[in-house]
């Protein structure tokens, strides 16, 4: 049986579903992964290419995988272009029987599985989908995703109270490689983007990295949620999403090894807020489930009244960090200057977006779909809808009074002072 393995965002080789399987059942296997320079943005309109801190990112996570898979006597195979268009001809070409991937929740991805199980139903080779990306998966859930809770709060102890999580898959040590003549393409970095102390090298080896040197090496866990709403350096905050976003390490991996520092040195509540942070990320992954294209649109899953607009101008200042108002430009300068911007500032700047320019939300969305190195489909666009009053919120106007969170978050300036200074 010859298979070929479609890498979408769950670029690692350990704790990987569809790898596993490929080991354990014995197929040959063919690994891709298409690189498209295509972008697309729910909104009717462009907002840019991804920034070069994201592509940095994620080409440095490509070479990696690639650098796994050589070490299994394979490479993986890098090609422009469509799913529909390349998986059909190389099933063909090679006489794969099964096509591998990972499933995605996103309307747009789902598209492009529709694409290529239409393209695929032409012809004898089977598709399969995998969960890679949730700590539970669908079916684990103790109801149905048309019937998940509308707020967090009733999901997390529904979820807690009747769910057994599951350990990661066990370690590939090896796998039967399928043998092809193609040529992959060269994927081009964008240069040096290391210019502040927020700096992300993308790829499994640095993910697993960063969670041992956050639990093992510094013990930082242990007063994760003291420090979470920090605003400067590494330390802060976990940073596991960029690699979490594009799938170099999962979720599941991060509990295991989150479980054993708790039994081994020390279980507070510190530790348990990680997983109620990876929680929350699964949660928005099940309402983009059950609410698909719903969520994108301004009114959001509550169908509730906007009186903001499409002011572009406004919406310039705001993106280039010249609102005037010091706390919400000095974290849209660090977006800028690094491709990354602490939780808290997030959801100031998200805020003010909303609230006090009153501009649409989606735009704002889809400024941090260009820039964010940890960008989530789902985690973005469900984060947002939540602070614009429009998503998951059970509170009616909540707004952030930028001056007093300031005051709260940075009360010596040291923050504003350093991104203002640039």
């Amino acid at each position: 049986m010859k298979a070929l393995l479609w890498y979408r965002n769950d670029l690692r080789m350990q704790d990987h579903p569809a790898v596993h399987e490929a080991a354990t059942t014995g197929y040959e296997l063919l690994p891709i992964y298409l690189y498209e320079d295509s972008y697309e943005t729910e909104l009717p309109y462009q907002l840019g290419e991804p920034s070069s801190y994201q592509k940095k990112f994620l080409i440095e996570s490509i070479e990696e995988l690639n650098n796994s898979w050589k070490q299994l006597g394979a490479e993986l195979l890098i090609l422009p272009g469509s799913a529909e268009q390349i998986i059909p001809m190389l099933c063909s070409k090679y006489g794969i029987s099964i096509v591998m991937a990972s499933k995605e929740y996103a309307p747009n991805e789902i598209k492009t599985e529709m694409k290529l199980a239409d393209a695929l139903e032409k012809t004898s080779v089977s598709f399969k989908l995998f969960h890679s990306s949730l700590l539970i998966n669908p079916e684990e859930l103790p109801f149905s995703v048309e019937k998940l809770p509308d707020i967090f709060t009733i999901f997390r102890k529904e979820v807690e109270a009747k769910t057994k999580f599951l350990p990661p898959l066990s370690s590939i040590s090896s796998v039967h490689i399928l043998k092809h003549q193609e040529t992959s393409i060269t994927l081009e970095s964008p240069g040096e983007t290391k210019k502040y102390s927020i700096y992300f090298t993308g790829g499994e080896l640095k993910g697993h990295e960063r969670i041992q040197q956050y639990l093992w090496e510094s013990n930082l866990v242990s007063s994760y949620k003291e420090t979470r709403n920090g605003m400067l350096g590494m330390d802060y905050s976990t940073k596991f999403s960029p690699w979490l976003a594009l799938g170099c390490i999962s979720p599941r991996q991060i509990l295991a090894e989150l479980k054993r520092y708790e039994k081994e040195r020390i279980s507070n509540e510190s530790t348990y807020w990680v997983v109620f942070e990876l929680l929350w990320r699964d949660y928005f992954k099940f309402v983009m489930m059950k609410y698909g294209r719903t969520l994108f649109l301004k009114n959001g899953i509550k169908k509730a009244k906007s009186t903001t607009s499409l002011n572009l101008q406004k919406f310039e200042l705001w993106k280039e960090g010249k609102t005037g108002n010091d706390f919400i430009d000095a974290n849209m300068l660090e977006l800028k200057n690094t491709g990354f911007m602490s939780n808290r500032g997030r959801q100031n700047v998200a805020s003010y977006l909303v609230h006090d320019l009153q501009v649409d939300w989606r735009l704002g969305a889809a400024y941090f779909e260009q820039m964010l190195i940890d960008y989530d489909v789902c985690s973005n666009w469900g984060n947002w809808a939540y602070v614009a009053g429009v998503g998951n919120d059970p509170r009616e106007n909540r707004k952030f009074n930028p001056e007093r969170q300031s005051q709260m978050y940075d009360p010596n300036g040291e923050f504003v002072k350093t991104w203002l200074s640039k």
